[in-house]
């Protein structure tokens, strides 16, 4: 039931929420259902002030409810309209939705942070270095935008990932400022 309804708002390009933290469950994502199959969902997301927040790949069994047509997501709609937000381009394989992505996020060199084994915790925060159908390794960035090494994880192992969010945009701009700007 789920999927018809998700696969009804990706067709009509309908703005949802997505309810997958079953310890608060006041707490959603707002965005558009990007794609999705039997595994995984991505999600473009959308902050609650209507601005572009990245996207989500997540587990499809993370969700348990989804909103649509509600006041809150009309207002969001509005506030979308308003800051002149545009849909994204569909880019991703329906056929390996999880390898695609990290395809995306290899050649688009944005910052990810990725959970691990549903942890509820972002295990690795940086850019794709290198992947291949069973593994990825990223170059790790500090909560300071600080380069600090590589990590590598099986791609089975990774419940989440949160590309180009806010709070990856922001360790991103550390990052560039690391680069060209001593203190």
């Amino acid at each position: 039931m789920l999927s018809e309804v998700l696969n009804q708002a990706k067709l009509n390009g309908e703005i949802v929420a997505l309810y997958g933290d079953r310890d608060e469950t006041t707490k959603f994502e707002v965005g558009y259902i990007v794609e999705f199959d039997k595994d995984y969902f991505i999600l473009e997301r959308v902050t609650p002030a209507g601005k572009s927040d990245g996207y989500l790949l997540d587990r499809m069994q993370s969700i348990y409810h989804v909103e649509l047509g509600t006041l809150y997501l009309k207002k969001m709609l509005r506030l979308i309209k308003y800051n002149g937000i545009k849909r994204q381009k569909n880019l991703f394989d329906k056929n390996d939705l999880l390898l695609s992505f990290i395809k995306f996020a290899f050649q688009d060199k944005k910052i990810m942070s990725v959970e691990l084994c549903d942890s509820s915790n972002r295990d690795i925060i940086g850019r794709v270095k290198k992947f291949d159908s069973d593994s990825c390794t990223v170059t790790q960035i500090t909560d300071f935008g600080e380069q600090n090494g590589y990590s590598t994880c099986n791609l089975a192992d990774i419940s989440s990932i949160v590309y180009n969010s806010e709070d990856e945009k922001v360790l991103e701009i550390l990052n560039n400022c690391n680069k060209t700007i001593h203190i």
